[in-house]
């Protein structure tokens, strides 16, 4: 695998939960 892929694939899974918890947050607000 390239590192390339692998930091774009980590960064989208950190920028997707981080997205999850933000809204969830303005739901419950």
């Amino acid at each position: 695998m390239n590192i390339t892929i692998i930091c774009a694939i980590i960064g989208g899974l950190m920028g997707y939960f981080y997205m999850k918890k933000k809204l969830e947050k303005k739901i419950n607000n």
